[in-house]
Parts: structure tokens; sequence; C-alpha cells
């Protein structure tokens, strides 16, 4: 069965109760949005996460219980392997009131699935323009040329939570926001330092990586977390370099934001295979650093960003 997106099988006919679910938005989203929207759709009342086969065995001996007052429930099964997924598949049927929807790894590669409805979650331009709009008429402000747009990108690309969003519309009651503003308000935002940080670093752009980083230590950001985002960020590319997976981090088994794995294939024009194992000799050095002695931030900083834009000059040891 072929793949349809999220918004034609909402409008459409229900197509089953046991769904494979491809989500391309992070974790928040998907639950603050998307979820709600299941909900309805199908008239349940909750949403259970299953993320190992043996807390499936628990729900279902949950299910099996007689009811007075049955109520629809959707179970999301998040982490499970295939073949875990197709065990709870074919068991699916003794629980009429439940809605399965199985949310894959990656490629699936049994025969089984051919019939099943497969859905594909992706950002939807249209629901964000929605909540943009809805907050600005709220308020009763709005936007200058080319804002709306550049808050779309900001949400989209660095994974900001509509709570930011909200709190920086908040300060513009009854006004009108311009460009400026967005920038003013959201350089500050530690999130979207450390993503661009972490770009410029990726792109091995020396000069704006330390600019970024200078930031992010002046806002007080632990160099003990800086060292793991980069940590994460090189791991990513390193599985992309061995193994070609571009949508799941196989090490925390979680699935990755689209954007950020799109700036990570574009890492793979800046950084080779050989470039890992020095990139991840600084990064040891540097945890061992900060473990051991005192260091000037904006120094370590230095220290830390051209150990990984050059690779061949590791810190010290």
């Amino acid at each position: 069965m072929g793949k349809q997106r999220f918004e034609d099988w909402l409008s459409g006919d229900l197509g089953g109760r046991f769904f494979i679910l491809e989500r391309r938005v992070n974790q928040a989203r998907f639950e603050n949005w998307y979820v709600p929207e299941i909900l309805r759709k199908l008239g349940a009342s909750r949403a259970l996460w299953v993320r190992k086969l043996q807390e499936w065995e628990e729900r279902a001996r949950e299910f099996s219980l007689p009811s007075l007052f049955p109520e629809r429930e959707v179970c999301f099964l998040d982490r499970l392997d295939e073949g875990e997924a197709l065990h709870v598949f074919r068991e699916a049927s003794r629980y009429p009131e439940v809605y399965f929807f199985f949310l894959p790894g990656g490629d699936l590669k049994g025969a089984g699935w051919s019939k099943v409805p497969w859905i594909v979650v992706e950002e939807d331009r249209e629901v964000l323009q929605r909540f943009l709009q809805g907050e600005a008429a709220r308020l009763g402000l709005s936007f200058g040329k080319g804002v709306e747009e550049h808050i779309l990108r900001l949400f989209e690309e660095y994974e900001l939570q509509e709570t930011e969003i909200v709190s920086f519309l908040e300060g513009f009651r009854g006004r009108r926001v311009q460009r400026e503003d967005v920038e003013a308000f959201f350089e500050k935002n530690e999130k979207i330092l450390l993503f661009r940080f972490l770009d410029f670093l990726g792109e091995r752009n020396t000069s704006l990586a330390l600019q970024y980083a200078y930031r992010l230590v002046g806002q007080g950001f632990p160099l003990p977390l800086l060292v793991t985002h980069l940590a994460r960020r090189f791991r990513l590319l390193a599985q992309v370099f061995e193994k070609g997976e571009t949508r799941r981090d196989l090490w925390q088994g979680k699935e990755v934001n689209p954007f950020e794995m799109k700036k990570i294939q574009k890492m793979k024009d800046a950084f080779s295979p050989a470039d890992i194992p020095r990139i991840f000799a600084t990064l040891r050095m540097a945890d061992r650093l900060l473990k051991t002695q005192s260091i000037d931030p904006r120094l370590f900083c230095v220290l830390l960003v051209t150990g990984v834009t050059q690779p061949e000059k590791p810190l010290p040891g």
C-alpha cells in the first residue's frame, strides 16, 4: 500500500485500525499538534506509548480486561523493532477499541506490511501559518514584510517550541513586528545560538563558529554540554559515513529532525571519514581537560573549535 500524507488521511477514510506512521517532525511537535488530531479523528479518549515489547504485554493484559464502558484508545508503537511490531500487528484484532500506529526506525523489509496503511507526518506550512496568524489575531499585532516567513523558518529549522514563539509575540501586543525585532530576540535564544554554532562548525568556518561559541559561554552555557552536543553531531556524521542511515540516531534509538539531518548530510562536503577519529580524539581531550584543569572558557572555545575545524591540530593532551 502506498504512502499518504497525514492531511489526506485525516480528511479521508479511516483505512483500518493498524497503521504505519512515518514521523518527520520532532517528538514535541508530534505530541502537541498531531496526536490531538489523531484522537479527534478516531474519537479516542487517550494515547498510550509502547516502547518495549514487555510494555506491550502489560498493555495487552489491560486491554483484555472487561469494561462496562469501553472507550477507544490509540497505541503508538515507538522504538519496537520490525519483528516486535509484527507480533503486535498479529494480535491487534483481539482489541477492537484500540487503534495502533507503528513508528518504524527505518525501512521495513518484511512482506507482512504490504496491506497496512502508511501515513507520513511532516511539517505542514499551512498548519504553522495558521498558528502564527491565530496568535497575531489574539494579540492584535501585525507582521512586517517577510517577518512571518522568517519566523516560520526559525520555527522549523531550529526546533523552536510554540511557547517560545508565543513568548516573543506577547511583547508586541497591538504593534507591528519587524524583521529586526525577530533577530534581536532570537539571537539571544540559547537553542538558536547552539544550532548556529554547530552549523558553522559543520562548515569548518572557524571564525563564525567561535563567535557563536563565545556568545553561548557568555550566557553561561556549560562547556561540558557544548562538548556533548559536538560529540552527538559528529557521531551522527560517522553513522552516515558508515551505515548511510539518515533518519534515526542508531545510538539513542531516536529519530533525527529532518532539518538537522540535512545539515549533517551537508557536513560530508567539509569532512571525510578520515577526519572522524581525530575529531573524537579532540573531544576526548576536551572532556579530560574540563575534568582535570581550570581553564578560561574563551580559551577553551578556541582550542575546541580549532581542534575540530583543523583536526590535524588536536587539543594538547
